[in-house]
């Protein structure tokens, strides 16, 4: 491990919006293990077994139940002074 997350960048362009599909993207995109049940809480709990730290970085709009899982999942780890996951939310193009 190098100490610096591996950064994620993801956004509607990896899906084609449905929470299923957002989830089975994410889990490709993250690398989750096959078990991965594609549900919200086998993201969250996931999320929290990650072996090496990871920042998503979101590009649009965002099912409101996944968002609540990630944000969750980050919050809790940066309380801990040493977070495995974070999450960022890249703004839209200015045009």
């Amino acid at each position: 491990m190098s100490g610096q997350p591996r950064v994620v960048r993801f956004g509607p362009a990896h899906t084609d919006g449905t929470r299923r599909e957002v989830l089975d993207a994410l889990g490709r995109a993250l690398d989750l293990p096959p078990w991965f049940g594609r549900n919200l809480d086998a993201l969250e709990e996931c999320l929290r077994s990650l072996p090496d730290p990871v920042t998503l970085v979101w590009h649009g709009p965002l099912d409101p139940a996944v968002r609540a899982v990630l944000e969750a999942r980050a919050a809790d780890d940066g309380a801990t002074g040493r977070p495995r996951f974070t999450l960022e939310h890249a703004a839209a193009p200015a045009g």
